[in-house]
């Protein structure tokens, strides 16, 4: 991190972790329509699929695995040495 904050993870984790439910939640509606709990505007649908790939990954999906893949590195990561002053 630029300012070596070892306590990242305090504040960064609880963020990708509702990001992750966010894209796993617009992923299920997008094959499963009528669970849809909050409303779409008319203009726009949240059901329409606009990226497309291999037939089954879509954009939601695509977030879902990288919010995931952040949420993994972070707790694989060490936590390091707590900093003090700097020196």
């Amino acid at each position: 991190a630029a300012k070596r904050d070892t306590r990242i993870r305090v504040y960064v984790l609880p963020l990708m972790a509702i990001g992750s439910i966010l894209a796993l939640y617009q992923y299920i509606i997008g094959y499963v329509p009528d669970v849809e709990i909050l409303g779409c505007s008319l203009d726009v649908s949240c059901t329409e699929r606009y990226i497309w790939e291999f037939g089954f990954v879509d954009f939601p999906l695509m977030s879902f695995i990288g919010f995931s893949l952040m949420i993994a590195l972070m707790l694989w990561a060490s936590p390091g040495e707590p900093t003090g002053s700097e020196e």
